[in-house]
C-alpha cells in the first residue's frame, strides 16, 4: 500500500484516513504497487478499529449485553461507533454517551426498554469508580469524638470513586440480577437510587432507602451535617446513614467550620 509523503503538521492525511476507518469511501491515494486501488487491505484497519470499539463497550458495559442478548448488543455498538469517535487513546471511557445515544433513539431496537439508558448511566460508573484515583478513606472515629455542634458544622467530602444514580427503574436491582450465572427475576418494579463506592479494590453498589436519599446527596454535595439533616424526615435515622456512608467506604475527609466562619 503506498501513502504520499506528509509530515506531522500535515493534518489532511490523519484526518482522510481516520474519516475513511469510520465508513467514508478509502481515500484515493491508497494504491497498490502498480497504482491500483487498495480497498481490500485497508479493510483489515476498518475492521480492526471496529472490533477495538466493540470490545471496550462489551468489557464497560456487560449487563447491557446481557439483557439485549449478543446480536443485539453488536448492532448497537455498531450503530454507536458510526457516531461515536472515541475522544482518547485511553479506552476506558469510551462510552461515555452511551445512554444518550439510547435516550435520543439512536438505536430504534432496544426503545422498548425504557430502563437500559440508565442501565447503562449504573455500569458507567462502575468503571469510572474502579479507574478512579486511589485515595484513603476516613474513619467513622474521625466523628464519633465530635460535640453535636461541632457535627452539625462538619462537611464531608467523598472518596473519589464516589457516584449516585437515581432512577425511576429498578437499576440496582437489575445490575445485580446479571452478576451471577443464573438471572432471578425483578420482583419489584419500583424507582432506585444507587450509590457506588470503591473503598478499596472492589467496586460496591448500594441501593439507598428512598429516605435517606435526599440526606446522601446533600452529604455529598457538600452541605454540612447539621443542614443536611433537616432533609430527613426521621432524624432518628440520620445517624444511621451517615455511619452506613463511612462504613462504605465512601467519605474520604471531613473538615468542621470554625463557630463564626
Amino acid at each position: 500500500m503506498s501513502v504520499p509523503r506528509c509530515t506531522a503538521g500535515d493534518t489532511g492525511f490523519a484526518d482522510g484516513f481516520a474519516a475513511a476507518l469510520f465508513g467514508s469511501p478509502p481515500p484515493g491515494w491508497l494504491r497498490k504497487q502498480g497504482g491500483r486501488p487498495d480497498a481490500g487491505r485497508f479493510r483489515i484497519y476498518r475492521n480492526n478499529i471496529g472490533v477495538a470499539l466493540a470490545t471496550a463497550l462489551e468489557n464497560r458495559f456487560p449487563v447491557m449485553r446481557r439483557l439485549v442478548g449478543e446480536d443485539c448488543f453488536a448492532a448497537l455498538t455498531q450503530a454507536y461507533a458510526s457516531v461515536w469517535r472515541p475522544r482518547s487513546p485511553v479506552m476506558l471511557s469510551y462510552g461515555d454517551e452511551l445512554a444518550a445515544f439510547i435516550e435520543g433513539d439512536g438505536f430504534p431496537a432496544v426503545s422498548g426498554l425504557p430502563y437500559l439508558a440508565d442501565v447503562a448511566r449504573l455500569e458507567a460508573d462502575v468503571s469510572d469508580a474502579y479507574h478512579a484515583a486511589e485515595a484513603p478513606v476516613a474513619d467513622l472515629s474521625a466523628i464519633a469524638c465530635l460535640a453535636p455542634e461541632a457535627l452539625d458544622r462538619t462537611r464531608l467530602y467523598p472518596h473519589a470513586a464516589v457516584r449516585i444514580l437515581s432512577s425511576p427503574y429498578p437499576v440496582g436491582t437489575i445490575w445485580s440480577a446479571h452478576q451471577a450465572d443464573g438471572i432471578a427475576p425483578v420482583e419489584r418494579w419500583v424507582s432506585e437510587t444507587v450509590l457506588v463506592a470503591r473503598p478499596h479494590a472492589d467496586v460496591r453498589l448500594t441501593i439507598l432507602p428512598s429516605a435517606d436519599v435526599p440526606f446522601v446527596t446533600a452529604i455529598l454535595g457538600g452541605v454540612a451535617i447539621g443542614e443536611a439533616a433537616e432533609t430527613h424526615g426521621a432524624i432518628p435515622d440520620v445517624g444511621r446513614a451517615l455511619v452506613a456512608l463511612f462504613q462504605l467506604g465512601a467519605i474520604a475527609a471531613l473538615h468542621t467550620e470554625e463557630v463564626g466562619s
